[in-house]
């Protein structure tokens, strides 16, 4: 194929547009596991000796399942088992604080592909925002074929904890943007 053809074909496929996207979860009691021990595997992981592993406190809110629809009414890709994590972590040694962030979820892309900025914004139990975390360079992505594909994004803060306690909703964004034909 020559590449002026290629050019033309690019010009005349549907590019698909969406909308601003936020998907709201709140915390559920029984994911929330307060003061336990972190084991050995975690320890040798970040470094830390196993005479005194740290004490950990964890929460997570689960999102429903999501279709990603473009303004005309298309199906662009399906978001299916969105968890938020964020674990505070406590050093025995220093008292120094710690939190893993991590949001999963699962990509099913419906013959569309796109890259678009996504982040978490966590929020107070009146809904207040209190943190934000986006992703450089960790953009929300479909690519042609996936079927359930993982998508995680681990974050270490060490510089915000206090916003831990008052945690009690999250909410993801996808912004608005474009998916190509596969």
């Amino acid at each position: 194929m020559t590449q002026t053809s290629k050019t033309q074909r690019a010009a005349q496929a549907k590019v698909l547009y969406t909308e601003p996207i936020e998907m709201v979860a709140t915390l559920e009691k029984h994911l929330i596991h307060d003061d336990y021990t972190v084991g050995h595997d975690v320890t040798d992981l970040m470094g830390l000796p196993h005479d005194a592993p740290p004490s950990a406190t964890t929460k997570t809110a689960r999102m429903h399942d999501r279709d990603i629809i473009a303004t005309d009414g298309t199906l662009l890709a399906s978001l299916s088992g969105m968890s938020t994590t964020v674990t505070k972590m406590t050093d025995p040694h220093d008292g120094a604080q710690w939190l893993f962030i991590a949001l999963t979820y699962l990509v099913t892309a419906h013959g569309y592909h796109a890259n678009i900025p996504q982040g978490l914004y966590f929020k107070n139990r009146d809904g207040g925002p209190i943190w934000s975390w986006g992703f450089p360079y960790n953009d929300f992505r479909a690519e042609c074929g996936w079927n359930n594909h993982m998508a995680y994004f681990p974050f270490k803060d060490t510089t915000g904890v206090s916003w831990f306690s008052d945690w009690n909703k999250v909410s993801w964004r996808l912004s608005e943007g474009f998916f190509y034909p596969c």
